[in-house]
């Protein structure tokens, strides 16, 4: 699976990133998941973007899948 996002910070719209996620496996037996997350720059903003999402994504993929 796929996915792409576009992040913005709230408190300074013009600080911005893109980027791609991939989970390479879905297993419903499996509560971990192997994500890979690329962006088109890096800067702090980004690292604390790829944090959320390595935090976050697993539990919401496995909740709707």
């Amino acid at each position: 699976m796929e996915l792409y996002f576009d992040a913005q910070r709230i408190s300074d719209p013009s600080t911005t990133c893109k980027g791609k996620i991939k989970i390479h496996e879905l297993n419903q037996d499996d509560d971990e998941l192997c994500i890979e997350i690329t962006q088109e720059k890096q800067d702090p903003f980004v690292s604390d973007v790829k944090k959320i999402i390595n935090n976050q994504m697993a539990e919401h993929a496995l909740k709707v899948f």
